[in-house]
């Protein structure tokens, strides 16, 4: 009974990593955007070490890639940059 079930649990175990494999990868839309709009991707660290996606425009601006994202379906969104990518933040006109 033992064999038997360490057979089962080998099986299921052999199952789950040959799914996980087969996963399908989802593009991030912000970036994928980015690129449509001639830009290019540039991931950059912030002071606390984290990693951020910065789209670089075909007109050098650098903006972070999900304010540039969010700003084509919200009229009143405004991604304001300084050229430095940590300090890099959206604002709402009023």
């Amino acid at each position: 009974m033992v064999h038997f079930s360490s057979f089962i649990t080998l099986f299921i175990f052999a199952f789950c990593c040959i799914t996980m494999t087969n996963a399908v990868q989802i593009a991030n839309p912000a970036s994928e955007y980015c690129i449509q709009q001639g830009g290019t991707l540039q991931i950059v660290k912030d002071a606390q070490g984290n990693e951020v996606g910065m789209c670089k425009l075909p007109d050098g601006t650098v903006v972070e890639e999900w304010a540039f994202f969010r700003s084509q379906n919200d009229p009143d969104y405004i991604p304001e940059t300084d050229n430095k990518p940590a300090s890099c933040q959206a604002v709402f006109k009023s």
